[in-house]
């Protein structure tokens, strides 16, 4: 039975930046490619989800908190365009039958496309592009925000990779190879977070 990685107590840190890296959501799944029966699109995303709710109550610093709700509805509001942008362009097309149509329609609702078929579909389809064309631009403002964002924790803490955060949190806490591969992403929290109480100390200490 293929090992599924279903929270942030399974999770490992270093495959939870690949996954952020990548997008590629199977990769929660160990052997996802020998998978008999795969789940849907729709469950692994769903499954991530909660995993990445899970990791965004771990943060304590809220500007680290904001970039990545940040980044959460960026990946939402993409997903949703595309998704958006595959079915009107098949209604578009004519290639579909009345029940897929129907099917298409139905799902567009769900995310927050309205289609009236009662009505023209030429200007229904027009109202769909505009809609899409909004979506767009709201897109390439939160990216924006996003760079904008990373630009300035970058400048401000630095930009570093989980190896060097692994040595850091190795000489804080006196600790020998802290394996990003094997820590579960809870545990690595609770490490830095550790490892801030530690130097939250010592400033304390130095003050007096």
């Amino acid at each position: 039975m293929s090992k599924v990685y279903s929270s942030c107590d399974l999770l490992p840190i270093s495959l939870f930046h690949e996954i952020l890296k990548t997008s590629d959501y199977t990769l929660l799944y160990q052997d996802y490619e020998n998978l008999k029966k795969k789940p849907t699109n729709e469950e692994i995303y769903a499954l991530w989800e909660d995993i990445y709710d899970e990791y965004l109550g771990l943060i304590k610093d809220e500007t680290i908190h904001h970039y990545y709700e940040l980044e959460k509805e960026v990946l939402y509001l993409n997903r949703r365009y595309e998704t958006a942008l595959f079915m009107i362009k098949q209604i578009s097309d004519g290639v579909l039958d009345t029940d897929l149509m129907i099917a298409y329609v139905n799902e567009l609702s769900k995310w927050g496309y309205v289609i009236d078929l009662s009505k023209d579909l030429d200007d229904e389809l027009n109202k769909a592009v505009r809609q899409l064309k909004a979506s767009r631009n709201k897109i390439n403002l939160r990216e924006g925000e996003l760079k904008e964002l990373k630009k300035s924790m970058d400048k401000n803490v630095g930009s570093m990779s989980l190896i060097e955060q692994a040595a850091r949190l190795e000489q804080g806490l006196g600790r020998e190879n802290i394996d990003i591969d094997k820590t579960v992403v809870t545990k690595w929290f609770i490490l830095l977070n550790l490892l801030e109480e530690i130097n939250r100390a010592k400033r304390k200490a130095n003050v007096k």
